[in-house]
């Protein structure tokens, strides 16, 4: 009996020691991460070379230029597997593309370095649309760093010439990517709707007091 018992506390015991040093394996590493340590390689390959900006765009998934191939590249945000090449090789002229950024209106726009321009291209397709900052502009040299800001207007960090210069973005009306036309005859309508709706019981008061003063002096 004795030994049996013996038997059983030691098996007992070695499957608590197993448990604990699987769980221990995997619960160490992750309770003393240290911000900055090494994760993995989350996205590589598929015609990737030279890759310089990298946005996450409005569907999750991350966006990258390909510099030295003159495209820019698609890979699934939560896995890093390669998608597509969202914006192909020299669409639009696009030469040695750097910054990427989503704007307002849910566009992509990408600086081609080597055309001092900022390109523009449909941010659900990747297809482009047009040349938003045209070459030199403003002396744009070497664009590097776009981003829209508060003001809804576009930033771009000119390489060759030590500036950032601004550019006209979108109207202050521009909410959330989507664009609210300014028509002066909708305005005037919901104003006098609004007035109106508050005008109803004041109206209507108005009317039960003149009857009542017409009743008396009758």
């Amino acid at each position: 009996m004795l030994g049996d018992l013996k038997r059983k506390i030691t098996l007992v015991a070695f499957m608590i020691f197993t448990i604990l040093s699987f769980g221990l394996s995997y619960a160490i590493p992750s309770a003393f991460a240290v911000a900055g340590d090494f994760i993995d390689v989350f996205a590589s390959g598929s015609g990737l070379d030279f890759p310089i900006g990298l946005v996450f765009g409005p569907d999750g998934n991350l966006y990258v230029s390909s510099a030295n191939t003159d495209e820019v590249l698609r890979y699934n945000g939560t896995t890093g597997a390669f998608i597509d090449a969202f914006v192909s090789a020299g669409s639009g002229g696009l030469d040695a593309p750097n910054g990427l950024v989503f704007g307002p209106d849910g566009n992509l726009y990408v600086t081609s370095v080597l055309t001092d321009e900022v390109l523009r291209y449909n941010g659900t397709t990747g297809a482009f649309i047009d040349v938003f900052v045209s070459a030199g502009s403003g002396g744009l040299a070497a664009p590097i760093g776009p981003v829209f800001g508060p003001d809804g207007n576009l930033y771009v960090s000119s390489g060759d010439t030590n500036q950032v210069l601004r550019y006209e973005g979108f109207p202050p009306q521009a909410i959330g990517g989507t664009f609210i036309p300014i028509d002066n005859s909708a305005l005037i309508l919901a104003g006098v709707q609004s007035i109106s709706m508050w005008m109803i019981p004041v109206i209507a008061v108005g009317v039960v007091i003149g009857v009542f003063v017409i009743k008396r002096r009758n």
